[in-house]
């Protein structure tokens, strides 16, 4: 058995041909393979590269499912260069950027555990500066896992050039705010790219109109206002040119302007559980619309312009009064999920029959007269769900 001691506290053992990392003679982790392949014509590309965090979103790693390949390269020799790797990082005080974030940070968290005088001097350092400095996946890594809370709000504050935005809004929404991901937008909270605001969550906050201050965030990328108690919308509103999501859902809101077609790259918007009379024309123009989610409003029209939204690919607008669907609906080529559920519609445009990628269909089965369609639709593999009171509440 081979084995490695890059110091008091870790040393490295080759067992059963797979290296495992002992952290005070525990086993810790096994390492997991990494081939990273740097062409030589593009060796330059990579000279700024600055942790192995950003090698490893920037390299070619085709390898690493290549089994052929991976077994040509000896166990030993793999081992002795995670031994190389380890012993770099500790030798200069483990900083970070040295090892992925996969590993660095939980490794140096438990360094500090068991007493580690140097990884408890540097940890919480090492957070602050990958944090600060990191790209998007990095900081994705420690808010996920948890390693913000090993810092002091004040700290994380002193990180974000734009806190002040940030403490302005906590006082007038008179709550915390904590720093969130894409993939985890609940309650409130604010999502960082570049070191900027990209995304603000607002959800069930009591706001009656938005503040101001919002509009000077102008790199905004998603938004969610979710579960307030906002009727209308100021005008600076539809100025946000970067949006891609945004959640009106659970207001008062009686309309949707015109003007929402200046959100030329909204690829979601959700505006169910409203007041909501008509959609605008204008919502045709949202040619990047993914998911429109209307459902639970006042709508008795869809307009014909709601074809041009051929990149939509789910479309739900149960528990409406909506009478009928313009033949227009047949050009939403995209289209893969319809909700047409506790609405007042009878009949069925031909043109619906067009929409290859549709995979689900909603429907009032007292309502709809058109079996021919249902049976065509069924043919070409669409599922047509036939509701009798049960909402389809998909928000």
């Amino acid at each position: 058995m081979n084995g490695f001691k890059v110091n008091e506290f870790i040393t490295l053992k080759l067992i059963d041909n797979k290296t495992e990392i002992f952290v005070k003679n525990q086993l810790f982790r096994q390492c997991k393979f990494l081939l990273i392949n740097i062409p030589i014509e593009q060796i330059d590309a990579y000279e700024e590269i600055e942790s192995i965090d950003e090698a490893a979103e920037k390299l070619d790693k085709s390898f690493e499912r290549d089994e052929s390949l991976r077994s040509k390269i000896p166990p030993e020799v793999e081992f002795w260069a995670h031994c190389s790797n380890i012993q770099v990082w500790a030798e200069n005080n483990y900083d970070t950027r040295l090892l992925h974030s996969n590993l660095a940070f939980p490794l140096l968290k438990k360094l500090s555990e068991v007493g580690d005088p140097l990884a408890k001097k540097v940890f919480k350092e090492e957070i602050g500066k990958r944090f600060q400095a990191g790209n998007e996946n990095t900081q994705r890594i420690l808010i996920k896992e948890g390693y913000l809370k090993y810092l002091s709000k004040e700290m994380i504050l002193s990180l974000i050039p734009e806190s002040d935005l940030i403490l302005e809004l906590e006082r007038t929404i008179q709550k915390d705010m904590k720093i969130r991901t894409k993939d985890n937008i609940i309650g409130r909270g604010y999502v960082l790219k570049n070191n900027k605001i990209s995304w603000l969550i607002l959800k069930n906050v009591k706001l009656k109109e938005i503040p101001d201050l919002i509009k000077n965030i102008k790199s905004l990328e998603g938004l969610v206002l979710s579960g307030n108690l906002m009727e209308t919308l100021p005008d600076w509103f539809w100025d946000f040119k970067e949006l891609e999501y945004l959640d009106l859902s659970r207001n008062i809101l009686r309309e949707i302007p015109k003007s929402i077609e200046n959100l030329k790259k909204l690829k979601h918007l959700n505006v169910g559980y409203n007041q909501i009379e008509e959609l605008p024309n204008s919502i045709g123009n949202l040619t990047r619309l993914e998911r429109l989610v209307i459902a639970d409003n006042k709508i008795k029209l869809l307009p014909n312009s709601i074809g041009e939204l051929k990149a939509l690919k789910d479309f739900i607008s149960g528990a409406n009064s909506i009478t009928s669907i313009p033949d227009s609906i047949g050009y939403m080529t995209s289209l893969e999920s319809l909700d047409l559920s506790e609405t007042l519609i009878e009949t069925l445009p031909d043109s619906i029959k067009y929409l290859k990628n549709l995979n689900a269909l909603y429907l009032m089965d007292s309502m709809i007269k058109d079996n021919y369609l249902i049976k065509t639709l069924r043919r070409k593999g669409t599922d047509v769900f036939l509701k009798r009171i049960t909402k389809n509440k998909k928000n």
